[in-house]
């Protein structure tokens, strides 16, 4: 419990309390599990609460603390200022910031294990190594804030230098000039490519349209009509992998290990785009964000995105709406918490022993996903997946758009000219890398045979006609 002596300091004021913090006398003070904001309250009167801005509350033990002013104060009037105020180091799990002012504050360090931030304004706070998890970001934007704060090498290729691929030779060759720039990379990285016919934006195809509102709510309906087909798919990564791979729009982006079939992809023939030039898309992957099929933080956001639309928004703290100011602190924490237990049983369904305290963080990153080897097709193709709770795009510009120090990979485009196309396509076919090889199937093998009997017989059919208007000394070119 809070040490009276130290209570009573923190109620007479900023000046006081710092004064006190110069010698570290004020390190280590004991505020457990006390409710400032209405002690602050009792003390100056509803509406004259001090502002403690710039506080140093460093080393502070805080856990279970509580900063909510009294519901009775004006519905507009933000919550305790805590602006610029230093948590460095602080012991604050389970402590409670709701509504507060937290823009500028430093919690390096801090342990915020289940803190609840739920309303307060976190602009350009700094959570540089704290323990987040568990914790609770409704409505605090907290993209706004330095919630990830990583170093990142970037730019080992000048992304201005022309990056053209005219063949499948000079494809190795700039696949090899770009993982030479990463051999010093400190974390590794591991390289993965996607081709496109032209350079659409990288959207996941449920982010294109109305439908993410409602990608939870497909994939539940595509799991009712076919339960046999999904019978062995038992994590929610499974499920959206074979729900995607039967065409329903999901928020997997397709990319692959395999720099050939990425080049394959951009020259695929396709009606109205032969004539067009061509990219594929280059992703030097550091390690970490390279995951399993079955790790914690796939589990998360795979299911995250079985949530509905109010419940996904809710915990990527994006409500902050005058309907959520409006909203006293015990109902916006019940919505909070009946989202959170919604997704934790989720999760719990694929693995029961999962720890209820998610990293907040997870959801604004972007992920490779290795999925399972389930299918001919993400064998043939050495598929992988890109995947994000928060971004809707996935190109890296975009990416750091949200938050600048954000982890994330190293991302070129090469292009892949017009003319080249059927050139590389009659490379690529030599080295095996066609459609029935990427595409396993009987149907694309039928179709292959189709093609292959069709130029077959054209060639038989112009052979006779130039034979037979040779014998009537008719030269022919064809």
């Amino acid at each position: 419990m809070a040490k009276r002596e130290h209570v009573e300091l923190f109620l007479q004021g900023v000046e006081q309390w710092n004064q006190r913090a110069k010698d570290g006398s004020t390190y280590g003070a004991d505020l457990t599990n006390i409710n400032l904001g209405y002690a602050l309250v009792e003390r100056y009167g509803e509406g004259r609460v001090p502002s403690y801005a710039k506080i140093d509350l460093r080393a502070t033990d805080l856990r279970g603390a509580s900063f909510v002013l009294p519901d009775g104060m004006p519905l507009f009037r933000p919550g305790l200022d805590l602006k610029g105020a230093w948590f460095l180091g602080a012991r604050a799990s389970g402590a409670v910031f709701f509504n507060s002012n937290l823009t500028d504050a430093i919690f390096t360090q801090a342990d915020l294990r289940g803190a609840d931030f739920s309303g307060a304004v976190l602009d350009n706070a700094l959570f540089f190594q704290a323990d987040l998890a568990g914790s609770n970001l409704t409505a605090t934007r907290p993209w706004r804030s330095r919630l990830i704060l990583e170093a990142h090498r970037s730019g080992a290729v000048e992304p201005h230098e022309m990056m053209r691929v005219e063949s499948v030779e000079k494809m190795i060759e700039w696949c090899q000039r770009l993982r030479r720039a990463h051999e010093d990379d400190p974390q590794g990285v591991r390289f993965y490519y996607r081709g496109q016919a032209k350079e659409w934006k990288l959207h996941p195809t449920v982010m294109r349209s109305a439908l993410r509102r409602v990608e939870g709510r497909m994939l539940k309906d595509a799991m009712t009509y076919r339960p046999e087909d999904f019978a062995d798919a038992h994590s929610a990564i499974s499920q959206w992998v074979l729900a995607q791979h039967h065409g329903l729009k999901t928020r997997l982006l397709d990319i692959t290990r395999n720099p050939l079939v990425g080049l394959y992809y951009s020259c695929e023939e396709k009606h109205g785009e032969e004539s067009r030039d061509s990219v594929v898309h280059v992703f030097a992957v550091p390690r970490p964000l390279v995951k399993a099929f079955d790790s914690d933080a796939i589990s998360v956001v795979a299911n995250f995105a079985k949530l509905n639309a109010w419940e996904q928004d809710l915990l990527l703290g994006k409500r902050r709406l005058q309907f959520d100011q409006l909203r006293p602190y015990g109902l916006l924490r019940g919505d909070y918490e009946r989202a959170i237990r919604r997704l934790l049983g989720l999760i719990r369904q694929e693995k029961p022993r999962f720890e209820a305290a998610i990293d907040p963080r997870d959801l604004f990153k972007v992920f490779v996903v290795e999925p399972q080897q389930s299918f001919e097709r993400i064998r043939a193709q050495s598929g992988a997946f890109l995947v994000s709770a928060f971004h809707k795009r996935l190109e890296r510009e975009w990416v750091l758009r949200w938050n600048e120090r954000i982890p994330t990979y190293d991302h070129y485009v090469l292009e892949v000219p017009a003319a080249a196309k059927r050139c590389i396509r009659e490379e690529l076919n030599l080295m095996g890398v066609t459609r029935e090889a990427l595409f396993p199937s009987l149907d694309e093998a039928a179709r292959a045979i189709t093609v292959e009997a069709q130029a077959a017989a054209r060639k038989r059919s112009e052979g006779n006609l130039r034979w037979h208007l040779g014998n009537h000394g008719i030269e022919v070119r064809m």
